[in-house]
């Protein structure tokens, strides 16, 4: 019984090739679709779930007390107390990151001077190894870490270091690391972690003592590994009583993050930089409902073609009744079609994904992979899921084409239900209300984007390039630097900065005229700069003056933008005096001598900060030049020369400071590109749908066109009453969509300090754009129908 079914479905698939086609591609994409989206969702629900004790770990963060900010850094010297202070913590750790340098301790020829490596690199102490659990594949193993100058090596930063050779106790030249050398080999972290590194470097406090072991300074990731059936929030108590105790800043409270809320949860956390590819769950819960939307799209097409050529098959189904077969049995056959065209385009689906998978990546963000040859448990999983689906999309035409009553389909008297025209409306303008909602939401996005990035945000990003040219503290040539550059015609003006723009800028402590006792400064964002950069970006000195280097002075004062000076209640700030947190956790006052615009030169998506700008050359790394446009290339050229010349042991590098600002933003365009290709893919379906549907919808109007044309009617009213009722059905489906691309846009833009509002024009476009691809698509099939002649249509049976 089984056999024949599948042979009546086989042949029904042949003998209706556009139909079982249209059914086939569709599908194809739709699950393709489904499962790239579900591979990448996947990846970041699965994030850092690796480690066999993941719910127990937490990361230590710090709360401002003044702003509510929520920093991803604390203090070095509480995580090394935690472990003997709070009975529930079992291990903790503390880690600083940073790209090394690594390359072999000596070569003995010239020939053989191997080029410098860099990795990510973690600097840290014992404890790492026992809240993580990285294994050491070789090496030192009883006491890791405990070596100052025992190095491990992830077996891929080895290899590029030292080729076959055995690295095991191979000496390696690190500049902070007397003596190092290779005392293990560790594994290195799959792709789905937070945690990279290339290398772990025992950490020795006396190399940076300021940062790395002040209660007051917060500079180190920290994260603990509490005991089972430990409750977060007292041991979350007890860590900030052990902070209190040992005189952490009251600025500060530290604050338990759960591991496995990192990747997704951790967008308004500041310096950030350490949680490798964190992601922002509305990105991941967008994807999930593009991806359902779409293969919801991919289902109704089956449905609505299904149960619009069920008339096709009425004599059929008639027959099969009149000589015995039951209705179970006739639901049976059409579920086992409908199931049968859904493994078809699972199989489809698998070998697009096969050839697609390896060259998404940039697309995507990240690599992915389905190797169903190792796991035949996830092609058997696909497999089932595409006869599910298959089985839920066949019941509604099954149940409709098995009911047929024999004795009227045999007499010639049936004709489509009011009931089945309905749900064949509902099921078009459900695939477009989903359609435009995708179109708008791609237009929100673009919108916010070009807003973001042509929004004044208080000086010039135009025509202007920076060189990381220096290391800090190298005072003589980075001045013979800036000196060279200025005198070329090409260039209009030259300053330094200490940070690229769009990244969190640094912040420090402050109270304004002096502390008073214990009170707790305001947390300001703090820059650092020469006498040049104001002018060099036309940034606009409101009170006071710029920085000069004709004033010796101006190493113990500050600019501060407007925020701060209203924060400050004064009524004439220049010659105020404001009162730092230093490094060494002293108190150093600094005369104002300016108040400068509000830029918003950190993170474009937060609100502006009150700031203070400090004059200290030695630390600016960063030279930023204002050229003329009409000599890009010569100048950038003559620069170079300059620099290869002053820093003959550095490679030149330069960026446009338009294309680093708007690094911030790729993160949104990314996200929109995902859309834009989504959103076209279902429209692809449901047109797929719409014109298979207005095919057979022409098709059983052949007579009536006929007629029409013989009666005198033109082509353009023949097309015109064929489309119409397609046209009513996406206007409805504008109406539907509205209110919904509205709600989750909104939602997304909350993201956002600055943002656009959502314009009613971009749903009207939307609407128009819809509306015109739902007129083209019917338009192949009613135009053809339009120019046939009436002599035929009229013989149509």
């Amino acid at each position: 019984m089984f056999k024949n079914y599948l042979k009546i479905a086989f042949r029904n698939i042949i003998r209706q090739k556009v139909f079982s086609f249209i059914n086939i591609f569709g599908f194809t994409l739709g699950l393709t679709v489904f499962i790239i989206i579900g591979l990448y969702v996947l990846d970041d629900l699965t994030y850092d779930r690796y480690h066999p004790n993941a719910e127990r770990l937490y990361r230590v963060v710090s709360n401002d007390n003044t702003k509510n900010w929520v920093s991803a850094v604390t203090s070095g010297p509480l995580l090394l107390l935690l472990k003997d202070e709070i009975p529930e913590v079992k291990a903790s750790t503390r880690i600083g990151s940073f790209f090394v340098r690594f390359h072999l301790e000596e070569a003995e020829t010239q020939d053989e001077e191997q080029d410098p490596i860099f990795r990510r690199s973690y600097v840290t102490g014992p404890g790492f190894f026992e809240v993580f659990d990285f294994k050491i594949l070789e090496g030192e193993t009883s006491a890791p870490l405990e070596d100052p100058a025992g190095v491990y090596l992830t077996e891929e930063t080895a290899t590029a270091i030292f080729g076959d050779e055995d690295p095991i106790g191979k000496p390696l030249t690190i500049s902070f690391v007397p003596d190092a050398f290779v005392a293990g080999i560790v594994e290195a972290p799959p792709t789905n972690s937070h945690i990279q590194f290339g290398a772990i470097i025992p950490m020795d406090i006396n190399v940076n003592p300021v940062w790395w072991d002040s209660w007051e300074n917060l500079t180190l990731t920290g994260y603990v590994l509490m005991e089972e059936n430990a409750d977060p929030r007292i041991v979350n108590e007890k860590i900030v009583a052990v902070a209190r105790a040992n005189g952490m800043s009251e600025v500060f409270t530290p604050k338990l993050q759960p591991l496995l809320e990192m990747h997704l949860n951790s967008s308004e956390i500041r310096y950030d930089a350490f949680n490798i590819g964190k992601n922002h769950k509305s990105v991941v819960y967008g994807l999930i409902v593009i991806g359902i939307l779409v293969l919801i799209v991919a289902s109704i097409n089956f449905i609505n073609l299904s149960s619009a050529r069920s008339v096709k098959r009425a004599r059929e189904v008639g027959m099969r009744k009149v000589v015995g077969a039951k209705r179970n049995q006739l639901a049976f056959q059409f579920l086992t079609e409908s199931v049968i065209l859904t493994l078809i385009a699972m199989l489809f689906s698998l070998a697009a994904l096969e050839i697609l998978l390896p060259h998404l990546d940039n697309f995507l963000g990240k690599h992915l992979e389905l190797d169903i040859l190792e796991t035949p448990l996830i092609f058997i999983g696909l497999m089932l899921f595409a006869g599910i689906i298959g089985f839920v999309s066949g019941i509604y035409p099954a149940l409709i084409i098995s009911g047929y009553k024999p004795v009227k389909v045999l007499k010639g008297e049936f004709r489509t239900g009011k009931q089945g025209l309905l749900m064949r409306k509902i099921l078009v303008v459900s695939q477009f209300a989903v359609s435009i909602a995708l179109i708008a939401g791609v237009l929100i996005v673009l919108d916010q984007i070009r807003f973001m990035q042509s929004k004044d945000f208080g000086y010039n990003r135009d025509h202007v390039i920076v060189i990381p040219s220096f290391d800090q503290n190298i005072t003589t040539q980075s001045d013979l630097f800036r000196e060279r550059v200025e005198s070329l015609s090409s260039v209009i003006s030259s300053g330094r900065v200490n940070t690229m723009p769009g990244a969190t800028l640094p912040t420090t402590e402050v109270c304004f005229d002096q502390r008073n006792g214990d009170e707790i400064g305001i947390m300001f964002d703090e820059m650092t700069i020469d006498d040049g950069f104001i002018n060099t970006l036309d940034i606009s000195v409101i009170y006071g003056r710029n920085f000069s280097r004709d004033f010796s002075s101006d190493t113990t004062a500050v600019l501060i933008n407007e925020t701060a000076y209203r924060l400050s209640g004064w009524e004439n700030p220049i010659g105020q005096t404001i009162v730092i947190r230093g490094a060494n956790v002293t108190d150093v006052p600094w005369k104002v001598v300016g108040v400068i615009k509000d830029i918003h030169f950190g993170m474009a998506k937060r609100v502006i900060e009150p700031m203070v700008v400090k004059y200290y050359p030695a630390r600016c790394a960063l030279t930023v030049l204002h050229i003329r446009i009409d000599e890009v290339q010569k100048c950038i050229e003559e620069i170079q020369a300059i620099y290869e010349e002053v820093f003959p042991d550095r490679d030149f590098r330069n960026f446009f400071f338009d294309d680093i600002f708007a690094r911030q933003f790729g993160e949104d365009r990314n996200f929109a590109t995902k859309i834009i290709v989504f959103a076209g893919l279902a429209i692809i379906i449901a047109c797929l749908g719409l014109f298979g549907l207005s095919s057979f919808m022409t098709e059983q109007r052949t007579k009536e066109i006929g007629i029409r044309k013989v009666l005198g009617s033109s082509i353009t009213q023949i097309v015109s009453l064929l489309t119409i009722n397609f046209i009513k059905w996406v206007m409805i489906a504008n109406l539907i969509a509205v209110p919904f691309a509205y709600l989750i846009m909104n939602k997304w833009l909350q993201n956002f300090a600055y943002r656009i509002n959502i314009n009613i024009w971009t749903f009207v476009v939307s609407g128009i754009v819809a509306i015109i691809i739902a007129f083209i698509t019917v338009s192949f099939r009613t135009v053809k129908a339009a120019n046939s002649n009436p002599v035929e249509a009229l013989k149509y049976e």
